[in-house]
């Protein structure tokens, strides 16, 4: 890296499955894409959203029959650990691909979910209040601006 370059390596989050750019106030939609992405690839994707919930004996997931010699206990035991290592790493991701001032935001939560959706608020709202300020202030200067005469040479 130049020393002219702006970006240090510490704004980076870095997997074995790759890296980008940590969260900060102004990349929330690409940090989104890529961290989605991550989840996705990590099988953890539904858990954050939501549609994957903890298995039980009654769940779906959980309704496929035991291999030869397993029983169903040992099959909801292996479901669940799953899904708790996968909701673990979700947890971490989250936690360690924004910057420390989101950090210190996450600090009391454990749960993926409930993490996406403050950080999907938080940034959706600031988000769409600068989209509303840069829409005022295009309007403001068009109304400054004298008006076009067509028809004129």
């Amino acid at each position: 890296m130049s020393s002219t370059d702006s970006t240090s390596k510490h704004d980076y989050h870095v997997t074995s499955l790759g890296s980008f750019e940590r969260l900060n106030s102004t990349n929330y939609i690409q940090w989104r894409i890529n961290a989605s992405t991550m989840l996705d690839t990590m099988n953890a994707w539904d858990i954050v959203t939501g549609e994957e919930k903890m298995p039980t004996e009654t769940s779906p997931a959980h309704s496929t029959r035991a291999k030869s010699g397993e029983t169903d206990a040992s099959n909801l035991q292996r479901a669940i650990d799953s899904f708790n290592e996968r909701r673990k790493s979700a947890v971490a991701l989250i936690r360690y691909s924004v910057n420390s001032t989101n950090q210190k935001q996450l600090l009391r939560l454990r749960d993926p979910v409930e993490m996406w959706t403050m950080l999907s608020n938080q940034f959706n709202n600031t988000y769409s209040q600068t989209q509303r300020s840069i829409h005022a202030s295009s309007r403001e200067s068009d109304s400054a601006k004298p008006p076009t005469c067509f028809g004129k040479s």
